[in-house]
């Protein structure tokens, strides 16, 4: 298992035996391995830390709501999904790339100075910019990549296989945006990680393709973000979510 797992990136790796039949190992350690004497599966996955590492990543704050109850109050609510975000802070609309600076930070409970990941807020800018439900706020000097074209690992999940070309609904954040498929670069083995050619993916496989969007996203890889790095796509006639998918890179030549 280690061997398989050295190349996938992990950061790392723990072992832990259970018995599936009688759930040995899963709650309470079990008497038929008394070799081990290591956590139990739920007792090690208490003591994970999953959004630690979201918190130390830069500020990123998908818009999900422009609020305006009265004349005089104009904010941008959502969810901070990654970093931390404080009153005066510089920061940007990522695809316009139009500046402001925080001054409130409003929640149901008062104002906050700072604010950080999984917190739900409302925040108010100095400047009256161009801000709409699918943007996204980040800081001045930590961007995303701003691109229409990227690289990604796609799982195709849909009964009808994906047909390169075809326009779907891609859905990043708090952003849905028209996309297709533009090549398929290979599928991949999942028993052998080997790169096999491909003319489609069929359900439950998984592929490296590049993707071409109706306009411009903001994006981080997803191996440097797994909040804006991952998206799906939406079969724009059934409704039904065809794939889910993690972005490697953008392509310059979509900025050129």
């Amino acid at each position: 298992f280690k061997a398989f797992a050295e190349p996938l990136g992990f950061a790392s790796v723990t072992a832990v035996p259970v018995v599936a039949r009688d759930g040995d190992g899963v709650t309470e350690l079990s008497a038929r391995m008394s070799w081990y004497q290591g956590p139990t599966l739920l007792g090690y996955l208490d003591t994970v830390d999953v959004g630690k590492l979201e918190r130390e990543l830069p500020f990123r704050f998908p818009v999900q709501r422009v609020v305006r109850p009265t004349s005089d109050f104009r904010g941008f609510a959502g969810t901070i999904v990654s970093g931390r975000v404080a009153v005066g802070d510089h920061i940007i609309s990522a695809v316009s790339g139009r500046p402001s600076q925080v001054k409130r930070i409003v929640t149901s409970d008062g104002d906050l100075e700072r604010a950080g990941r999984g917190d739900a807020v409302t925040l108010v800018l100095t400047d009256d910019i161009d801000i709409a439900r699918g943007d996204v706020l980040v800081p001045a000097t930590e961007r995303p990549e701003v691109s229409d074209q990227f690289a990604a690992q796609i799982l195709w999940l849909d009964e009808t296989h994906l047909l390169p070309g075809r326009s779907y609904e891609l859905r990043i954040g708090t952003r849905w945006v028209p996309a297709s498929v533009t090549t398929i670069k290979h599928c991949v083995d999942v028993h052998t990680r080997q790169h096999l050619a491909a003319r489609n993916l069929e359900m439950n496989e998984i592929g490296v393709c590049n993707l071409a969007t109706a306009m411009p996203i903001a994006f981080d890889a997803f191996a440097e973000n797994r909040q804006t790095g991952s998206f799906i796509l939406v079969d724009r006639m059934t409704n039904a979510t065809a794939a889910a998918g993690m972005i490697m890179f953008g392509l310059r030549r979509a900025t050129n």
